[in-house]
């Protein structure tokens, strides 16, 4: 790591120690971080997502393909369907904080954790997800009374579905929700999602005057 990178990285962290970030500055620390991580990492998963808007291959690829091809299985086959979110906030700010570690930076607070959860769940909203250089499935947000969710959202192809309008849709990434407490049933945001801050509070805003989710 040069000087230059260690002065961006730098200014970068100061927005994360004073907690005062938003998704365009976990976007940046992501991409800064990446040739830091190793291979497969969380952080590494994360920064080619965030780069490249159109994925075919990954750990969150992998999990969404493999059980949309279960879910074509279901009605003729004995299938085991898992279905759970890959990795949680935890895990995620200790990937952060290994590398941080490594490059002899001060480490994000725990207290954070969910706040960055939400703009990683954010940025990947409406990523394309691709095999055979054909879109199986997109992820998209999920709002519920409990949670903020990453889903991936999948058509399955099967006879058993033919003439059926049907989308498979479960957790990719999950946070609880601290922030939003109108729903009342799990909801799919149809419009973007932005975080941005006030008093240094993060607040949410979906770019739909008329109809807001």
């Amino acid at each position: 790591m040069d000087n230059k990178e260690s002065v961006l990285i730098d200014r970068c962290l100061t927005s994360f120690y004073q907690n005062t970030f938003v998704e365009m500055d976990v976007y940046l620390l992501l991409i800064l971080l990446r040739q830091h991580s190793k291979n497969n990492s969380i952080v590494f998963e994360l920064a080619n997502f965030v780069a490249h808007r159109e994925r075919d291959r990954g750990d969150i690829h992998k999990y969404i393909l493999e059980t949309k091809l279960k879910a074509e299985k279901i009605g003729t086959e004995k299938v085991r369907i898992k279905i759970a979110p890959i990795f949680d906030e935890r895990k995620l700010l200790e990937d952060i904080n290994s590398i941080l570690s490594g490059l002899k930076k001060e480490t994000l607070s725990v207290e954070i954790s969910g706040d960055l959860m939400l703009c990683v769940i954010s940025l990947l909203q409406g990523v394309k997800l691709i095999n055979n250089n054909r879109i199986v499935g997109e992820l998209k947000v999920t709002i519920s009374p409990e949670y903020f969710q990453l889903t991936g959202v999948v058509k399955p192809r099967a006879k058993i579905y033919k003439d059926k309008d049907v989308s498979i849709v479960f957790p990719v990434l999950r946070t609880k929700n601290t922030w939003l407490h109108v729903v009342e049933r799990q909801t799919i945001v149809k419009h973007t999602m932005l975080t941005y801050r006030s008093d240094n509070d993060m607040l949410l805003i979906i770019l739909d005057e008329e109809n807001p989710i």
